[in-house]
């Protein structure tokens, strides 16, 4: 009898940083990120200011799917972490 251990991949955290992107197409970079993030998969947004506007937007398109959390809200760069729910 042969058992299969199960896998145990880590959650995939990548970084976007949207500093030197115009900002009339910073959020639709953001969004086709976010149809390719599998469940608990994180992505790490980097702007100069805190994007409360793209928050309120990912909130109203996706109710429900993503959680968000502000990582740094320095006076020069902002990183909040997107994550998808399972």
């Amino acid at each position: 009898m042969s058992t299969v251990a199960p896998s145990h991949t880590a959650a995939r955290t990548f970084e976007l940083d949207l500093r030197d992107r115009p900002p009339s197409g910073r959020h639709s970079v953001v969004f086709a990120r976010l149809d390719d993030l599998s469940p608990d998969e994180r992505m790490i947004v980097v702007r100069e200011q805190e994007p409360t506007a793209l928050h309120s937007q990912i909130d109203a398109w996706w109710p429900g799917e993503f959680d968000w959390s502000c990582q740094d809200a320095g006076p020069l760069c902002s990183r909040v972490q997107i994550t998808r729910r399972r």
